[in-house]
C-alpha cells in the first residue's frame, strides 16, 4: 500500500509540474506575441508550392516589412520553384539546416558490409569533390556538369528568375537551354547567406542541390553528358546510354540516387543598403 501511495504522489507531483510549465509558457508565449502585435500586423499563408510565409507589416499599414518563408528542399529535386516573389528592391536571408547523402546504393551497399562510406552526408555547404574511381575526362565531365559548376558538389545553390511565373518543368527547360549564361547567375548559398535580388525585376526564387545534371541542348553538353554516364567503364555501354536517351527525364539519373533534404528558412526584406 505504501508502495502505491508513494507513486501516486509522485505523479501528482509530476501532473502539477508538468501543469506549471505549460502555464509558463503559454504566458510567455502571450506575452511576447502581444508585445509583437503592439507594434506589428502578422498575417500566415500558404503559398501554391506549399511553402508556409509569414507577412509582417507596421500596424495599421499595409506594407509588408519582412516575410518569412519555411519549406522542404528534397535532394533529389531538380531547381525547386519555392513560390517565392522577390521584388528588385529586397533581398533574402537564407539559414538552412539538414543533411543529405548523393549516392544512396553506395551507401547501402558499405553500411550493409560494415564499413565506413567514402562517399559521406553532406550539410548545406556541400563537400569537395572528390573521384572515387573514374576516369579522368569523366570526373572532369561531372564537374562541368554540375549546376553550379566547381569543386564542390551537395551544396544548395538558388536562382532569381524574373521572366514572370513559370513552372518546374518550364524553368528547367529554360535552364538547360540558356546554360551558359544561366550558370553565371547561379548563386551558391550553403548554410546561411543574405542575397539580394540583383535582376532589376521583381524575380520568382529558384533552389536546388548541386548535382550532375545531364543535358542534350548542344552537342558539346551531350558529349560531356555521355563522358560523364561512361564513368569508370569504357565505351562499351552504347546500348545503355541510348536507352537511357529514350527516357523523358533522362537528365535527372544523377538525382535519382539522392536521399534526404534540408529545411530551408528565408527572410524576405527590403536590402540594407537600398
Amino acid at each position: 500500500m505504501e508502495s502505491i501511495l508513494q507513486s501516486y504522489a509522485r505523479l501528482c507531483r509530476a501532473l502539477i509540474l508538468l501543469l506549471c510549465l505549460s502555464l509558463l509558457i503559454y504566458f510567455l508565449a502571450t506575452t511576447i506575441f502581444k508585445q509583437i502585435n503592439a507594434v506589428s500586423d502578422v498575417a500566415v499563408e500558404v503559398n501554391e508550392k506549399g511553402g508556409i510565409i509569414l507577412k509582417v507589416s507596421k500596424k495599421g499599414s499595409s506594407d509588408v516589412v519582412e516575410k518569412y518563408a519555411q519549406f522542404m528542399l528534397p535532394s533529389n529535386k531538380v531547381w525547386v520553384n519555392t513560390g517565392i516573389d522577390v521584388a528588385e528592391d529586397e533581398e533574402c536571408e537564407f539559414k538552412i539546416t539538414g543533411n543529405v547523402h548523393l549516392a544512396i546504393s553506395k551507401l547501402v551497399t558499405e553500411v550493409k558490409d560494415d564499413r565506413i562510406p567514402v562517399i559521406r552526408w553532406t550539410g548545406p555547404e556541400g563537400s569537395k569533390w572528390e573521384n572515387i574511381g573514374d576516369k579522368d575526362e569523366c570526373a572532369k565531365a561531372k564537374t562541368k556538369l554540375l549546376v553550379k559548376p566547381g569543386d564542390v558538389i551537395g551544396n544548395i545553390v538558388g536562382y532569381f528568375y524574373k521572366d514572370g511565373d513559370i513552372s518546374d518543368r518550364d524553368f528547367l527547360n529554360y535552364f538547360l537551354t540558356n546554360r551558359k549564361t544561366a550558370t553565371d547567375k547561379v548563386f551558391e548559398i550553403g548554410e546561411k547567406l543574405t542575397k539580394a535580388n540583383t535582376s532589376n525585376a521583381k524575380a520568382r526564387l529558384f533552389i536546388c542541390v548541386n548535382d550532375i545534371l545531364l543535358d542534350r541542348t548542344n552537342t558539346e553538353q551531350e558529349e560531356l553528358s555521355r563522358t560523364a554516364f561512361e564513368g569508370r567503364k569504357s565505351k562499351e555501354n552504347t546500348a545503355q546510354w541510348n536507352s537511357l536517351l529514350q527516357e523523358e527525364e533522362y537528365y535527372r539519373l544523377w538525382f535519382d540516387d539522392n536521399v534526404g533534404g534540408f529545411l530551408v528558412n528565408v527572410t524576405i526584406r527590403k536590402k540594407k543598403n537600398g
